[in-house]
């Protein structure tokens, strides 16, 4: 039987974060990283930017983590490519603008979010009509009267900083699924789908999505839901959009220049499907609402799609902390902020694993909080 220190389950940014901290952390760790189809961090957008992921409803220490998130992705990226990608080009992450848009179909007042972000000291300015499209000039102002701009928020490529940290993990890094767990109280035994038996003193369930299912297997309830969101590619000529751009209404939210020429543009919100597929109704929302907005976009090829699914909870924020006198630690529920919260909770789970004081207070995402009001399950596209 194969022995380590601290197993971590979950192969998405999350679970790969959290080993990569442990292993610079001189621990000896293993990671089950099953490829499941679907995963939120290969299908995510890569947006970095709190000022549009944090909804008024949620707290202000939510918006202070977010804000935590994003501000460590220099500091981490330069350790994880040990300093040879400075541009940030191998990973897709560049600093940018963002413009939070104020559609007509919107009731809410854009001056309380504004006041919001600008309380947590985000770079935040609300523009009118005519200064948004000064600095947005593709737009098709129909459906829109203003903005929010939005400046230090960044952009990274989700799927290439995987493969870096897969690079790095590579010696431990076992492509298999749990398929049980015994508690022998002072250690872990875990069979594999594969027929593996691996021991291990402590485990760190970052499953994304299925985490339920290997946390039941230990009687820890963990009231995480997928959320599928679909995503289009598409590719045509470059600088169509100047900034990042934040549809605030529905969920087909976002319009992101990747790379040069190739925009991914989604995504929807489906709490009805398990299913990993890209369907015409929510295919054909996405691509009319970012038209509809970005003319320029409506001519160009459609490159590819995906879809994956986002962990979220009731209450709509993560589970980062330990259970069972900390010989588990949860590290689930980021629903949309996976990518922008993937390093700096890696970096959380190893400070609970090692016993030093973490940098952020997590006892309002520990994993026996309540959760109040049920999931918000109805579709948005």
């Amino acid at each position: 039987m194969e022995s380590t220190e601290t197993l971590v389950v979950g192969g998405g940014l999350v679970g790969l974060a959290s080993a990569w901290h442990l292993a610079r952390a001189g621990r000896r760790v293993t990671v089950l990283a099953p490829q499941h189809p679907g995963t939120a961090s290969t299908a995510a957008a890569g947006m970095l930017t709190p000022g549009c992921e944090w909804n008024g409803w949620l707290p202000r220490h939510f918006l202070e983590l977010l804000v935590a998130g994003r501000d460590y992705y220099p500091e981490f990226l330069a350790a994880l490519t040990g300093g040879d990608d400075a541009d940030g080009y191998r990973v897709g992450y560049r600093t940018t603008d963002f413009l939070y848009l104020d559609s007509r179909e919107r009731d809410e007042q854009m001056e309380r979010h504004h006041a919001a972000l600008s309380a947590a000291g985000l770079d935040v300015t609300h523009l009118d009509l005519r200064e948004t499209l000064r600095h947005e000039p593709g737009l098709n102002l129909d459906p829109v009267r203003g903005s929010l701009r939005i400046r230090g928020d960044a952009v990274v490529d989700p799927r290439a900083v995987l493969g870096e940290l897969r690079a790095r993990l590579a010696d431990v890094l076992v492509p298999d699924g749990v398929a049980d767990i015994t508690d022998h109280g002072d250690r872990f035994t875990v069979r594999t789908a594969g027929g593996r038996e691996l021991a291990a003193e402590r485990l760190v369930l970052a499953a994304g999505a299925w985490t339920q299912e290997v946390a039941g297997l230990l009687g820890v309830d963990v009231p995480v839901a997928p959320i599928r969101g679909q995503i289009v590619e598409l590719r045509g000529a470059p600088g169509a959009v100047r900034t990042v751009l934040y549809i605030a209404t529905g969920a087909c939210g976002s319009v992101v220049e990747r790379y040069p020429g190739t925009y991914v543009v989604g995504t929807s919100e489906e709490g009805t499907s398990a299913t990993v597929a890209n369907t015409p109704a929510v295919v054909a929302a996405v691509l009319s609402r970012v038209s509809s907005l970005v003319p320029a976009l409506s001519t160009m090829s459609i490159t590819d799609m995906w879809s994956g699914f986002r962990p979220t909870t009731p209450d709509e924020m993560p589970v980062i902390g330990a259970v069972d006198g900390g010989r588990i630690v949860l590290a689930t529920g980021h629903y949309r902020n996976g990518v922008l919260m993937g390093p700096v909770t890696g970096r959380l789970v190893c400070d609970l694993v090692t016993g030093a004081a973490p940098a952020l207070d997590l006892d309002p995402y520990r994993p026996d909080r309540s959760f109040g009001k049920q999931y918000r399950l109805a579709a948005r596209y």
